[in-house]
């Protein structure tokens, strides 16, 4: 089916919800799906939110935490693609996440992208607060590709591309941060990487398989241990 609404949400919940989208399913609106409260999101199909210039215009928001899994195939756009407010979320994609930022998270939280995943922003692909976490397999991409803000420990954990196009490919913050390469995929950083404040730690971890890490402009500042 279509759902849409052109000048609020196609799904608006006021309280907690869950909201299944399946492959042939197109949700559309100012929002496509805004969930007031704690929310579960799973889409296989598209959900899109307006991309002018509103604060919040989200292909998914969620204001009180909980999931979104973008599966294989799903698609999910919008000003943000996934933005989430005062509690963490935790994304999973499979799929692909766009917008002028791809996943915007204002209280931490964790994304999982997997192999064969994009999130991509015209500005940031993720721009994420207060300590998240990333794992990366598949695309992350934008003008800055990661960009972390506050004082919170951040992890970033890779094994595919994580690219700026016209700045960092990861921004760190205050936080003593630690960026990790997988040594199963082959890792691809464009641009700079900048630990920011803290203490911070460049990883290698170790594995059965051997991986590769290859780079564009890719240099790594403030990391202090590895």
């Amino acid at each position: 089916g279509h759902l849409t609404g052109s000048t609020v949400a196609a799904i608006p919940l006021a309280g907690n919800g869950t909201v299944s989208n399946q492959s042939s399913g197109v949700i559309s609106g100012a929002y496509g799906v805004l969930i007031r409260g704690a929310g579960a999101v799973t889409n296989s199909g598209t959900i899109s939110g307006n991309t002018g210039t509103g604060a919040l215009l989200s292909g998914v928001a969620v204001f009180g935490g909980g999931t979104v899994s973008n599966q294989s195939g799903g698609q999910i756009t919008g000003r943000y693609g996934v933005f989430a407010d005062a509690d963490p979320l935790t994304v999973t994609n499979a799929g692909s996440i766009g917008g002028s930022f791809g996943i915007r998270f204002e209280a931490g939280g964790s994304v999982g992208n997997q192999a064969g995943g994009v999130i991509s922003g015209s500005v940031d692909g993720l721009m994420l607060d207060i300590g998240a976490s990333v794992s990366n397999a598949g695309t992350i991409i934008g003008r800055e590709g990661i960009a972390l803000y506050g004082t919170n420990a951040a992890v970033v954990t890779d094994s595919g591309t994580i690219a700026g196009t016209g700045g960092p490919a990861i921004a760190f913050a205050s936080g003593n941060d630690t960026l990790q390469f997988q040594p199963s995929g082959s890792a691809f950083i464009q641009g700079t990487v900048d630990g920011g404040g803290g203490t911070n730690t460049l990883a290698f971890l170790s594995g059965a398989a051997t991986g590769t890490l290859t780079g564009s402009n890719a240099y790594f500042n403030h990391f202090a241990q590895g």
